[in-house]
């Protein structure tokens, strides 16, 4: 650890770059979307849940899903399959990734949460 503390302030600037490889007709296909529809997902996936209470007496059901902890639940479907459960929003849900943690609820109640392991995008695959 290097002690900074007798340096005067002073205003700094810092600059990052990225490189990122893809293949060519990704490129041309991210390039006919709108902003951000790329990153859009239809559905999201898990196989780590776990109940607040009692699991849900059926194996499709109606529910709010929140995916980020200061975000808004949205209003969506479920569906419990093989020991699998996957949720499909009303409206596709932007920068979701495999990792993060989706919370059920039922109105104001919590019903359960999943780890997210698959999303499907919202975007068509190029034919």
């Amino acid at each position: 650890m290097v002690d900074v503390g007798g340096k005067p302030h002073e205003r700094r600037r810092a600059v990052a770059h990225a490189f990122v490889a893809m293949q060519a007709e990704t490129v041309a296909a991210l390039r006919e979307l709108p902003k951000g529809d790329a990153l859009a997902t239809a559905q999201i996936a898990g196989e780590r849940y776990t109940w607040a209470g009692l699991a849900p007496e059926t194996s499709e059901f109606a529910c709010d899903v929140q995916i980020r902890a200061h975000a808004d639940p949205v209003p969506a479907s479920a569906t419990i399959s093989e020991g699998t459960i996957t949720v499909t929003p009303d409206n596709p849900l932007d920068g979701v990734a495999p990792g993060q943690t989706a919370v059920l609820y039922a109105g104001t109640r919590v019903l359960g949460q999943f780890t997210i392991d698959r999303t499907i995008s919202a975007v068509p695959a190029p034919v």
